[in-house]
C-alpha cells in the first residue's frame, strides 16, 4: 500500500522527459458536492507528482473525467508550470467544465504562454479538445482568447457546448488550422450560415467539419455505461503506471485509475514497475534551460562541471562565468528542499570566488564589475540590446550570500555600494534585498 507521496518520491528519483499522460476516462468524477475536495487533490495530486518528476508533457488527456470547475482548480498549477510549457495537445473532453472551468482554464493557458514565452519558446499548442463542456458563449469568449494568442493550433474540436461563435474571429491568424469541430453548439440555420460565412472571410472554410446539432447516436449510450462504471464498486481500486519506450521522444506515461473515493487515499495502490527511461543532462542543457530540474540533474559535481565549461569557452571567460553566476542564482527562488537550495548557494559562492581570481589574475576588476553591474539590470550594456532573462531577485539573493566573503574585493564592493544606493533611492524593484546588501557592504 501506498500514498500518492510514494508515486511523487519515486516519478522524482527517476529523472525523466515525460511526453505525455492519458488520466481518460478514470472516474475522477464529482458525484456530490462533498467530493469537491477529492477531485481537485486527485488532480493537484497528479499535476504535482508530475512537476516534481520533472516532467516536460507533449500531450495531456483528461478527457471522460466529470472533475467540473473545481477540478481545473486543481489542474491550473500543472498547466502553469514548466512541465507544460512544450505541450502540444491537451484534450479535456466531456469534463463538466462549465463557464467557470472554462474561464479558468483559459487563464492558466495563457499564464503558460506567457511564462514560456519568458524563457524564450512560447507554448505552441497544437490540438486542443473540449467537447460537451457545457462551456455557452462566455466560457467559449474567454478561450478565444486563448487561441487569439496561441498562433500555432492546428486543430481545435469543441462539440457539444451550447454556444462557441465566439470563437471564429480569434481563428483569422491561424494559418496551421486544419480542423474545426463544433457540431452539437444548437447554432441553429441562421448561426450555422453566420459560422461559414465568418470562415469563408478568414480563408479558412476548408477546415470547418460539419455542423449537425445533434448529438452523436450513441451519447445516450456512452452516458449509461460511464454511469454504471461509476456506480460499480466491486472492481478494484487502483491506479497503473505503464511506459512505452519505443523512443525518448514517443515516451508516453499512461495513469490508470479506478477510485470511487469509498475507501481512504492511503488504500490507492500502484501495479506494475515503474520503468522510466533516463535522459542524461549535460551542462549545455542547463545553460540553455537553467531550470531546477537541469541544475539537480548535474548532480553533485554541478560546480565543476560549470567551471570546466567555462574554461572551454571561446567567448570572454569573465563574461561566460558571469553569465553562469546569474542563471545558478537565479535559481534561489525557485528551488526547493534544503539540500537544493544550499547546493545553489555553494555553487554561486565558488564561481564568484573563481571569476574574482581570474579577474585578479588578469587585471580585469573593473571589467568584472561592469559585468555585474550589467548582468543584474544596474546599467544598460555597450550596445543598450542586452537585457537580463534571469529572476534577478535570486541572483540578489546570491550576491548578499556573497558580499562578506573576504574574497570579495574593495573595489567590487565600493562600485555595487554606490549602484545599488542609487538603485533603492530611483526603483522599488527588489527594494528588500537591495537594502539588506547594502547594509552589509557598510
Amino acid at each position: 500500500m501506498v500514498s500518492i507521496e510514494d508515486v511523487t518520491e519515486a516519478l522524482e528519483n527517476t529523472r525523466v522527459t515525460i511526453s505525455g499522460v492519458s488520466f481518460a476516462g478514470k472516474s475522477l468524477k464529482l458525484d456530490s458536492e462533498n467530493d469537491g475536495n477529492f477531485i481537485y487533490l486527485d488532480v493537484q495530486f497528479l499535476g504535482n507528482a508530475l512537476v516534481t518528476a520533472g516532467a516536460r508533457l507533449t500531450e495531456l488527456d483528461l478527457s471522460d473525467n466529470a472533475f467540473g470547475p473545481i477540478g481545473v482548480e486543481g489542474l491550473a498549477s500543472l498547466l502553469r508550470s514548466s512541465s507544460c510549457y512544450g505541450l502540444e495537445e491537451l484534450r479535456l473532453n466531456n469534463n463538466g467544465l462549465g463557464i467557470g472551468g472554462g474561464k479558468l482554464l483559459a487563464k492558466a493557458l495563457l499564464d503558460c504562454y506567457e511564462c514560456s514565452k519568458s524563457e524564450g519558446k512560447p507554448l505552441a499548442l497544437k490540438v486542443f479538445i473540449a467537447g460537451r463542456n457545457r462551456l455557452e458563449n462566455d466560457g467559449a469568449k474567454a478561450l478565444a482568447e486563448v487561441f487569439n494568442t496561441i498562433g500555432t493550433l492546428e486543430e481545435i474540436a469543441m462539440p457539444q457546448n451550447d454556444g462557441a461563435l465566439e470563437l471564429i474571429a480569434a481563428l483569422a491568424n491561424k494559418s496551421q488550422l486544419k480542423a474545426l469541430v463544433l457540431d452539437g453548439n444548437n447554432f441553429g440555420s441562421d448561426g450555422k450560415e453566420a459560422v461559414r460565412k465568418k470562415m469563408m472571410e478568414i480563408g479558412k472554410l476548408n477546415a470547418l467539419g460539419s455542423l449537425n446539432d445533434d448529438e452523436s447516436a450513441d451519447s445516450e449510450d456512452e452516458e449509461d455505461t460511464e454511469e454504471e462504471q461509476y456506480q460499480d464498486d466491486d472492481g478494484d481500486d487502483s491506479e497503473e503506471i505503464e511506459t512505452k519506450n519505443e523512443s525518448l521522444e514517443d515516451e508516453k506515461i499512461i495513469l490508470l485509475q479506478n477510485n470511487s473515493h469509498n475507501q481512504s487515499r492511503d488504500d490507492v495502490e500502484i501495479f506494475g514497475n515503474l520503468s522510466l527511461n533516463e535522459k542524461t543532462v549535460v551542462v549545455a542543457d542547463f545553460l540553455n534551460k537553467p531550470n531546477a530540474d537541469n541544475f539537480i540533474a548535474l548532480g553533485p559535481n554541478v560546480s565543476s562541471l560549470l567551471l570546466s565549461e567555462a574554461e572551454k569557452s571561446n567567448e570572454n571567460q569573465l563574461e561566460k562565468l558571469t553569465e553562469m553566476l546569474m542563471k545558478v542564482g537565479s535559481l534561489n527562488v525557485a528551488i526547493k528542499g534544503e539540500e537544493n537550495i544550499q547546493s545553489v548557494l555553494k555553487c554561486t559562492e565558488l564561481l564568484f570566488e573563481e571569476l574574482v581570481k581570474r579577474s585578479q589574475n588578469s587585471d580585469s576588476l573593473s571589467i568584472m564589475n561592469n559585468f555585474l553591474l550589467v548582468y543584474l539590470g544596474f546599467i544598460k550594456s555597450e550596445d543598450k540590446k542586452f537585457k537580463p532573462t534571469w529572476n534577478i531577485d535570486g541572483c540578489l539573493i546570491a550576491l548578499h550570500n556573497v558580499v562578506k566573503k573576504n574574497y570579495m574585493p574593495e573595489s567590487t564592493k565600493n562600485t555595487l555600494k554606490v549602484f545599488i544606493q542609487k538603485e533603492v533611492t530611483n526603483s522599488k524593484d527588489h527594494l528588500d534585498l537591495k537594502k539588506s546588501i547594502l547594509l552589509d557592504l557598510k
